[in-house]
């Protein structure tokens, strides 16, 4: 059983490697991704457009933990509410449905949208 376990690892790494040198796209990794930085406890940019089916990432860039979550402070929602982001960490969410999705930070009260498009 480690045998087998051990080739899957090392079959999955090679073939990672091999993408990397073509060129291909990691097909575990969203094709398109938006980045929104937190930067002293703001996001930038505060309002992006998507397309259905893309994804946006946040990164925390400050030195605090932080946090994403759906809504706005006086109304939260359950779209979406990010892992607590150490600092340094990211952590992304993939809209499939159009509209436009507000966050906010519970921590620095920051708020930002999300656009999406068909």
């Amino acid at each position: 059983m480690k045998t087998k376990l051990q080739y899957l690892v090392l079959l999955i790494l090679c073939q990672a490697f091999v993408w990397n040198c073509a060129g291909v796209d990691n097909p575990f990794e969203p094709n398109d991704v938006t980045e929104v930085a937190i930067r002293n406890g703001s996001f930038s940019p505060s309002s992006v457009t998507v397309a259905a089916g893309e994804t946006v990432r946040w990164t925390n860039e400050d030195s605090e933990v932080r946090t994403v979550e759906s809504g706005t402070p006086m109304g939260p929602t359950s779209v979406f509410n990010l892992n607590t982001l150490q600092p340094g960490d990211s952590d992304d969410f993939t809209f499939n449905t159009t509209g436009t999705f507000p966050y906010y930070s519970s921590i620095t009260g920051a708020t930002g949208r999300v656009v999406v498009t068909n």
